[in-house]
């Protein structure tokens, strides 16, 4: 048998540090590639309910690459302990949850081994808008809104992302980031944000951050992110010749700008519904897609792109420097 046919038939071992919430979530992502399949499962308190549950990590030795989904603070941690071991890594943003821990972080990063997940550059956004790029014409604004109700919760419940009262910028580390890479990605390096952080629930955590962006010659942009709102996400996106409304369920696409009532004055363009893309909902569909796009680097063994690399560190960096802007 080839080496190409072994390839194929061999699924690739994974090993997850994490066991809650968005490592259950990337579990499941595992189970649905046909070329990947989750062999261990680590904890450092409990041992997760996995038939090869673990708190020991050096199991996890035995895996072929290793997702990191573990709370921010510890991402360094667990990156500096699995890199030693010469595996691919897929690791959660953010890579450090401070400027002094990025720094320490980009020798592994830059090793070739360690994709960092924003979880919208796979995602069927830009499809989409390819897709309708004639009905919607240069983009002018996209106004982003992407919420839930954990600061509500119950404080025995609290999560973790808002359990700490140091972690003022976690909305925008663990929200945010996701959207403001997407947008670099897409339309390259903005000079011009401003970031504002605010409290809307009862436990004084910052629960909500806004970020604007511009750049001079394309659009200008608003991500709101909230654990202080309805289960909510919603993209409206403003072009010159129609809009794009997009939210978990539905796509509506308004178009042409030249729509006239009897008068001769401008009138509302009509609407449409257009088919929702891809087989799961947008924020799943784009996590199944990255990992696919992970998981076929480390089946083939070619390193991470070092245009992926780079990407990544820049968009820790921007945050960093719009945290602090005098250090950052």
């Amino acid at each position: 048998m080839t080496d190409v046919a072994c390839t194929l038939i061999n699924k690739i071992n994974i090993g997850i540090i994490g066991d809650k919430r968005h490592a259950k979530r990337l579990r499941q992502v595992v189970d649905l590639s046909e070329k990947a399949n989750v062999k261990s499962i680590f904890h450092p308190r409990r041992k997760p309910d996995h038939p090869f549950g673990t708190t020991c990590l050096d199991d996890l030795k035995k895996c072929d690459a290793i997702i990191i989904a573990a709370p921010n603070d510890f991402h360094l941690d667990y990156l500096e302990k699995t890199s030693l071991w010469k595996k691919y890594i897929f690791l959660e943003k953010p890579i450090a949850s401070d400027k002094k821990n990025l720094m320490e972080s980009l020798k592994i990063i830059r090793s070739g081994k360690v994709y960092v997940n924003y979880n919208y550059r796979f995602s069927e956004i830009d499809n989409v808008i390819k897709k309708y790029k004639n009905e919607i014409g240069d983009i002018i604004s996209i106004d982003i809104f992407s919420g839930n109700g954990l600061s509500f919760k119950k404080t025995e419940n609290l999560d973790w992302r808002l359990s700490d009262q140091k972690s003022s910028d976690i909305v925008l580390r663990t929200k945010s980031i996701h959207w403001i890479d997407y947008l670099l990605y897409k339309f390259g390096h903005s000079q011009d944000i401003k970031y504002h952080k605010k409290s809307f629930g009862p436990n004084q955590s910052l629960d909500t951050a806004i970020v604007e962006m511009n750049w001079p010659t394309g659009p200008n942009a608003r991500i709101i992110a909230s654990y202080a709102s309805p289960l909510i996400f919603q993209i409206n996106l403003i072009g010159n010749n129609g809009i794009l409304f997009m939210d978990s369920e539905s796509i509506k696409i308004s178009s042409p700008r030249d729509t006239f009532d009897d008068d001769g004055s401008f009138s509302r363009p009509p609407s449409k519904e257009v088919c929702y893309p891809g087989t799961h909902d947008l924020y799943f569909g784009s996590l199944v897609n990255s990992f696919e796009y992970f998981i076929n680097l480390v089946q083939e063994k070619s390193p991470i792109p070092s245009e992926i690399i780079e990407q990544s560190i820049s968009t820790e960096l921007l945050i960093n420097s719009i945290v602090d802007p005098i250090s950052g």
